[in-house]
């Protein structure tokens, strides 16, 4: 199934949690033993923010609720597409693995 990538600036609870987490990027890659990997978004908690040093890496599947939608620009819009595109082109290259 599709999933339509939230706006930067969204504000969601993760399941099993209550923390609000706000949305600050799409696609953070993470290294893993010898294998980079790819979750949907990179947040972090409301109020504190990225000063408080949590920044979290999750998947749309471990969104329970969406508490607020972000500012979507065009140049936004036309950004998401071409990400998702490349995204769903390039899933392989996120399973490769790494040289230690």
């Amino acid at each position: 199934m599709k999933v339509e990538l939230l706006p930067i600036g969204s504000v969601v609870t993760l399941k099993g949690g209550s923390s609000e987490i706000v949305v600050l990027g799409w696609y953070p890659t993470i290294p893993d033993d010898k294998e980079l990997h790819i979750s949907d978004y990179v947040g972090t908690n409301l109020p504190l923010g990225i000063h408080s040093g949590n920044i979290f890496n999750f998947d749309a599947a471990d969104i329970a609720r969406l508490l607020h939608t972000g500012y979507e620009s065009e140049v936004t819009l036309k950004l998401k597409k071409e990400i998702t595109e490349w995204h769903s082109e390039n899933k392989s290259v996120f399973k490769q693995h790494l040289d230690k």
